[in-house]
């Protein structure tokens, strides 16, 4: 009785599990391919600190870093200084070159540039004058020494001689009132050309008597018109160049050198 009891309950226990069928066989292109392989395993070990070997320290070594440092810093403080020098000395010498453009051309302006034209207006009808009385060799201050001469000359060339005389006045006062503007070399010209004017307003006031051969060395002095484009020239080149080289800081203009043809 026991064995038949033990073996129904082997039989009910196998039948109550369920009957797996096998897996259906599966096409060989779907086929899934498992392969099995060790896995691999990798090992990072820490590398030991790498060391350079260095040469043995100076003693002098931990004062080389502040002594480059400090020797910089007087160098920049140096340089420094010294552009600070020279851009002073630039702006000092710019205002310098300024006031003696100033000047300079005051000389050209006042003096020179007045004289000149004025000179120029009375070479120019005298000129005109000389044509009509004896061309070049005629010298006005001589004929008026002869009082007879200016009563016989047309209305028109009394008017010429006329302001002739005023033009040698308007030059005498510029003479007088700008001779400060002047190189001293230029006065022994002045004083001459302004003797001639006071000489030339005196026979014309009827004034002299009549003796050419002691007034003849107050003629106008012709050299003179040439030692005035020297000068006028020597004061704008000198201007040019400090307008060129303002910053520069240069050497006293050089004198006025009259060449030998033109000395009195």
């Amino acid at each position: 009785m026991t064995v038949v009891f033990l073996a129904s309950i082997w039989l009910g226990t196998a039948c109550a599990q369920p009957t797996q069928s096998p897996p259906a066989a599966q096409p060989e292109s779907e086929a899934v391919h498992v392969t099995s392989e060790a896995p691999i395993v990798l090992r990072v070990e820490q590398a030991a600190p790498f060391e350079m070997a260095s040469a043995p320290k100076s003693r002098w070594e931990p004062y080389a870093q502040p002594a480059i440092s400090a020797f910089a810093a007087l160098l920049g403080a140096a340089v420094g200084g010294l552009i600070a020098k020279w851009n002073a000395s630039a702006a000092n010498n710019q205002r310098a070159n300024e006031v003696e453009i100033a000047q300079t051309q005051s000389k050209l302006n006042d003096f020179y540039g007045r004289f000149r034209l004025i000179a120029e207006e009375n070479k120019l009808v005298s000129w005109e004058f000389k044509k009509r009385h004896g061309g070049e060799d005629f010298r006005t201050l001589l004929a008026l020494l002869d009082p007879t001469w200016l009563q016989g000359l047309s209305p028109a060339d009394k008017t010429i001689v006329a302001t002739m005389v005023e033009n040698g006045v308007m030059l005498r006062t510029l003479i007088r009132d700008k001779a400060g503007l002047v190189d001293p070399a230029m006065l022994p010209y002045l004083a001459k050309v302004s003797a001639h004017f006071s000489m030339l307003e005196l026979a014309y006031k009827g004034k002299l008597e009549d003796d050419q051969k002691r007034f003849k060395q107050y003629v106008y002095p012709e050299k003179l018109d040439g030692v005035l484009d020297i000068e006028m020239k020597r004061l704008s080149d000198r201007i040019a160049l400090l307008l060129t080289k303002s910053g520069k800081r240069h050497k006293a203009i050089s004198p006025l050198m009259i060449p030998n043809k033109l000395q009195l």
